[in-house]
């Protein structure tokens, strides 16, 4: 209730946003227990409910600027969950209005030595044209993967989604699989999701939003913005960032989509005046996950040897982190996803979960295996002096309880797995569901090709097929590649699970599109692996491939080349 103290007509509506904005989330909350209760027709009115309040609290916010600044408090309950310029010190604005630039390629000098907490590298680590196509399949196939997805985005109902499978086998039997030629897979063939699946669907049928088939889900559009800002600035400048995510969503953008709690968020403080970080939403969904495809293309690069730097006493306060500060030559991933969260999203739950994502993404695109990857990433986070340290702090523990029951997993069937842990837009399960799809996928391909052609990037055999990455002479260095269909697979069991099925097969997307390049005929060049028919269905598709080439003309730059 509004204090009764509070005569202003400004503090009154400046009490009505606190109240409006946690009535909003409480709405999401209970929306996201009537779907996991299956009550989908009351968690959709939920969701309606939850929206209006929002809108109602973005459009008096506009009127009232900082909340705090006018009341002269901050809410008891958390004062971190405010932005408020009044209470945030200036130092924390700016390294977000300093541009990192696109990190060289790694060479050999500047490999770290191979140890279980960094990528296995030989002579400096993959070649610039191999670490090129993995880094364009990563961030073309996430894209791809969530345009697959929308059609069927946000919905809950199985059974639903079982009876349009049962409607597509009719359309698909008999199709050759774009992916590759059927070589030893071909037992995989003649069942669902591997024969046919959800992708794709047109008419889109997701409850939530109306697209056109082609078109990116709301998590995808955010990516892309962020994608766009990146290669238009050569590296990541959080001020830009902003003011891109402002003009391609804002009220006067002409965006005709679907903004969801994130966005409305970074759009309410981005009209109240709020500078990064203080324009990120009090959120921590799976935002954080979908789009790391692009951060990690352009900064994705093996860690510094030697201890993490201790975390400060408070989050909001920037340190050295990848072994670099702001005045350093450069911002390593880590503290680059960082910075990108907190723009859009401004909680330490989602750079925890970020950090951990892009931390293991970060490894696939290097050339490790997915195995490989989540156990070294464990290791980090189990370990007090490694690089997460500073990104996850007191969450680590947890985080890292999360990412073991994963491992547990692995080889389990993803339906009976995602039965466990949940399918919806939350942590933890919104890095736990893909993470598992692709390391089942992984498992998969090596039960399929007789587990006997190499073993995974930690020495372990596990059958991935390990690859030479030069052509030249010198040293040969190995990588992890799964063949090209293994990608069809992942975004088919990812999608068939239903609920925030976009943003799980973004994330899939992206660590299977740097796993299969080169997996295919199509080489290592950029995103030839993909599956062609569903290139060919994704309506933005030559506009990310090019956006992922510019971050590659970058990085080349840096390193002291250019593309060819």
């Amino acid at each position: 209730m509004p204090d009764a103290n509070a005569d202003h007509p400004l503090e009154l509506a400046a009490q009505r946003v606190r109240q409006l904005e946690q009535q909003a989330l409480d709405m999401h909350d209970r929306a996201q227990l009537l779907n996991k209760e299956g009550r989908f027709t009351e968690a959709q009115e939920a969701y309606a409910a939850m929206h209006r309040l929002e809108d109602e609290a973005s459009e008096l916010a506009a009127t009232v600027g900082c909340v705090v600044c006018v009341l002269g408090d901050a809410p008891q309950q958390d004062a971190s969950a405010e932005p408020s310029l009044c209470t945030t010190d200036p130092a924390v604005f700016k390294p977000y209005y300093q541009l990192q630039p696109a990190l060289p390629w790694p060479t050999a000098a500047t490999a770290a030595p191979t140890t279980t907490a960094t990528v296995p590298t030989a002579a400096g680590g993959l070649p610039e044209a191999a670490l090129r196509g993995r880094a364009v399949g990563c961030v073309l196939g996430s894209a791809l993967a969530d345009a697959a997805a929308m059609g069927v985005h946000w919905m809950y109902d199985l059974g639903a989604l079982e009876e349009l499978a049962a409607e597509r086998r009719p359309q698909e039997a008999g199709r050759e699989e774009e992916a590759g030629s059927p070589g030893p897979h071909t037992g995989l063939r003649r069942e669902h999701p591997y024969g046919w699946g959800l992708e794709f669907m047109d008419p889109p049928r997701s409850p939530f939003y109306a697209y056109a088939s082609g078109r990116n889900s709301p998590y995808g559009e955010q990516t892309l913005a962020l994608l766009r800002s990146l290669a238009d600035q050569g590296g990541l400048h959080g001020g830009a960032y902003a003011d891109t995510f402002a003009a391609v969503f804002g009220p006067d953008s002409g965006f005709d989509g679907y903004r969801d709690v994130s966005t409305k968020g970074f759009l309410r403080n981005h009209v109240r005046g709020m500078p990064p970080p203080l324009s990120g939403a009090n959120d921590a969904q799976a935002n954080c996950i979908a789009r790391l495809a692009p951060l990690a293309a352009a900064f994705a690069a093996p860690a510094p040897p030697g201890p993490a730097p201790a975390p400060s006493a408070s989050s909001a306060i920037p340190v050295p982190r990848d072994g670099a500060d702001a005045g350093g030559p450069a911002a390593g991933l880590l503290r680059c996803v960082e910075l990108a969260t907190r723009v859009t999203q401004n909680t330490d739950a989602a750079v925890a979960w970020a950090c951990v994502g892009a931390a293991v993404l970060e490894r696939m695109l290097l050339g490790g295996s997915a195995l490989a990857a989540v156990e070294q990433t464990l290791a980090e986070l189990e370990g007090p002096q490694g690089r997460l340290a500073p990104h996850c702090g007191p969450l680590a523990p947890e985080l890292a309880g999360h990412l073991r029951r994963v491992l547990q997993l692995r080889t389990t069937p993803v339906p009976e797995a995602v039965a466990e842990l949940g399918r919806n837009c939350h942590m933890p399960n919104a890095l736990q569901t893909p993470l598992l799809v692709v390391l089942y996928v992984e498992h998969l391909a090596a039960g399929q090709s007789g587990g006997g052609s190499g073993g995974d990037a930690g020495g372990r055999g596990e059958g991935v097929v390990l690859r030479g990455g030069g052509s030249g002479g010198g040293d040969v260095v190995q990588a992890a590649v799964l063949p090209a269909e293994a990608f069809v697979w992942g975004v088919r069991l990812a999608v068939r699970e239903g609920g925030c099925c976009a943003s799980r097969a973004a994330y899939v997307g992206a660590c299977l599109g740097a796993l299969t390049a080169g997996g295919g005929v199509g080489g290592a060049g950029g995103g030839e692996d993909l599956p062609a028919r569903w290139v060919a269905k994704y309506t933005a598709a030559e506009q990310v491939r090019s956006w992922a080439l510019q971050i590659c003309e970058a990085r080349s730059r840096a390193s002291g080349g250019s593309v060819a």
